[in-house]
């Protein structure tokens, strides 16, 4: 069973992607901005076992939407796609560090799009949370602690 993890960028998404492949002997599938180009991809990866999803649809749905470009997957197959996680019991894993603390890791990371992001990550962080407000499935974590990150992956799980 693939376990997906999601948040904006500076949340420690791929920090902790790698720590759980590591610790669970499994593969990362980066799903950044030239992955996930349709409903069916995404179903594709989530047939896969023991893989480490970074990033996925919620990504390219929220980015889409503030970035103004268009969407690769429309908000009804995203919506289905999580509730298809839900229901078979697919980890959806957010990371939400506290915001001024995503700012401090993106100035310091200064990647090429980072005075985009930066500008905007209020808004992104907000979408995150309201996401997972909205689906009680989704596991928010406020750090990328692998230990507790596993711990709650496994409640998901049962």
């Amino acid at each position: 069973m693939p376990i997906i993890i999601e948040g904006p960028d500076g949340a420690g998404k791929s920090t902790l992607a790698k720590a759980l492949a590591d610790r669970l002997d499994m593969n990362i599938l980066k799903m950044t901005r030239n992955g996930g180009q349709s409903a069916a991809e995404y179903m594709q990866k989530l047939a896969c076992d023991g893989v480490v999803i970074d990033r996925c649809w919620i990504s390219e749905q929220i980015y889409a939407d503030i970035f103004g470009r268009a969407q690769r997957i429309d908000d009804d197959a995203c919506g289905k796609l999580t509730r298809m996680c839900s229901v078979l019991g697919i980890p959806i894993v957010i990371v939400l560090p506290p915001l001024a603390e995503v700012v401090r890791r993106l100035t310091l990371r200064g990647d090429e799009f980072g005075d985009v992001i930066t500008d905007n990550i209020g808004l992104i962080y907000r979408r995150y949370e309201e996401f997972a407000a909205a689906n009680g499935s989704v596991v928010t974590l406020d750090d990328n602690d692998v230990d507790r990150c596993i711990e709650e992956v496994l409640k998901c799980m049962s």
